[in-house]
């Protein structure tokens, strides 16, 4: 529908990749309960527990965000390219921002990797769920967030830029247990 909807910037598809793939770890988390379970040797309290550590460090990763905005705005620019001209100071700050959701991101990968690699050890399973609650409270914030300040001159377009980042959590949250039960699927003839 050309014209109706905004054509969103290649800084905001990134950004609505983000919580694809969070929406894609937080929906193989559901499916993979039980093997986690069963590799570790953990009771259905301990799962339970594991849950909630994820979302309490999800909630922890909220204010590991905030920490991190909030230095990052204090910082001045380096007076050398200012005066050269090389950076706006949004520029610099939007900058910060994606390198701090990028080591986000790749922390939550070392998560996936460790739970895949060591699902048989209760503390290592532990570990890695805190980890990547924490990794993912930040990137769930930094993205919401900076989509709303690329678009702060159009309150239309942070409204329709929020909503595909919703809808990419969504849909990544969707695929994920889908592709999880067709592969566990017996295809025989």
């Amino acid at each position: 529908v050309k014209g109706v909807l905004p054509v969103l910037t290649p800084q905001q598809q990134v950004l609505c990749h983000v919580s694809l793939i969070n929406g894609g770890v937080l929906g193989a988390l559901g499916p993979s309960l039980p093997a986690l379970k069963r590799s570790a040797g953990v009771s259905d309290e301990e799962i339970a527990f594991l849950i909630l550590l994820h979302r309490l460090a999800k909630l922890v990763g909220t204010w590991i965000w905030a920490a991190h905005v909030s230095r990052v705005s204090r910082l001045q620019l380096d007076e050398k390219a200012q005066a050269k001209g090389l950076l706006e100071a949004g520029d610099r700050e939007r900058a910060k921002h994606h390198h701090f959701l990028a080591y986000n991101l790749v922390l939550t990968s070392c998560c996936c990797v460790l739970l895949s690699c060591c699902s048989s050890s209760a503390k290592a399973v532990r570990i890695a769920l805190a980890l990547a609650g924490a990794a993912y409270g930040t990137t769930d914030s930094g993205a919401l967030m900076l989509t709303c300040y690329a678009w702060e001159s159009s309150v239309r377009m942070q409204r329709v830029a929020v909503a595909a980042i919703n809808a990419g959590f969504t849909l990544g949250a969707l695929l994920t247990p889908i592709l999880y039960a067709t592969s566990s699927f017996p295809f025989t003839s």
